[in-house]
């Protein structure tokens, strides 16, 4: 097995020498927690979203500990080049702070992806990881946490990005439920009650890999049960 090693890589712009660790499995891992992270113009850095996400790992590496753990004293998910908070932040996080209509344009073609026929809407917010309450909890402080939340004035939309990864199962409180299926229950119970009629609600996982189980994306919809579409790679 090969030894860990230290890189030192170019920024996406170029702008920036990056600093990491490859372990013996051939995993990159950066020095600092934003390595990866796109920037975004004009907004405060880091900004809340990606606070949330400074956990200490539970993955702690121990290649080089002092180099991984010299920004934050501690190791965080979000340094790893596997990280799927970091991906959805990549693709999600600059449309959260894009201007409004840049975000009424992407639901737009987000929803022609879904239902060609579906009427556009007029105003979109964008947030990411919001929990929502527990469907069969309600009073719980621990509900269902979405990857991204699209909220415009004729569609919801629960996100969920499993970029590289499965479908997490036994959830609920049988844990005879799939993340997705836990979301649905959501939307059955609580949707229109939180959003109001006619609003289309849909809870939709997203995947890079479209040979996973989720084959692309799935679809749950208030108004139509299941569908499946590969989505782009980008807008």
């Amino acid at each position: 097995m090969p030894e860990a090693r230290i890189v030192t890589l170019r920024g996406w712009k170029g702008h920036r020498s990056l600093r990491g660790v490859y372990s013996q499995s051939a995993v990159l891992r950066f020095e600092r927690f934003d390595a990866q992270l796109f920037r975004v113009a004009g907004i405060v850095w880091p900004p809340a979203p990606i606070v949330q996400k400074l956990i200490k790992s539970n993955h702690t590496p121990h290649e080089h500990d002092s180099l991984l753990t010299h920004q934050l004293g501690y190791y965080c998910d979000l340094q790893s080049i596997n990280s799927e908070d970091a991906l959805t932040w990549n693709y999600f996080g600059p449309l959260m702070y894009a201007q409004p209509h840049e975000r009424v344009q992407f639901a737009w073609w987000l929803m022609h992806l879904l239902d060609p026929e579906a009427e556009p809407d007029e105003v979109c917010e964008i947030d990411l990881w919001r929990r929502i309450p527990h469907p069969q909890k309600p009073g719980s402080t621990n509900g269902p946490e979405l990857d991204f939340l699209l909220i415009g004035n004729r569609t919801v939309v629960l996100g969920e990005a499993k970029w590289k990864s499965d479908e997490p199962q036994h959830q609920g409180e049988g844990q005879d439920m799939s993340q997705t299926q836990l979301r649905a229950l959501f939307v059955e119970q609580f949707g229109n009650k939180v959003f109001g009629e006619p609003r289309r609600l849909l809870v939709l996982m997203v995947t890079l890999d479209p040979s996973s189980p989720i084959e692309g994306q799935e679809c749950y919809s208030n108004q139509q049960q299941h569908t499946r579409h590969n989505l782009p790679p980008g807008r």
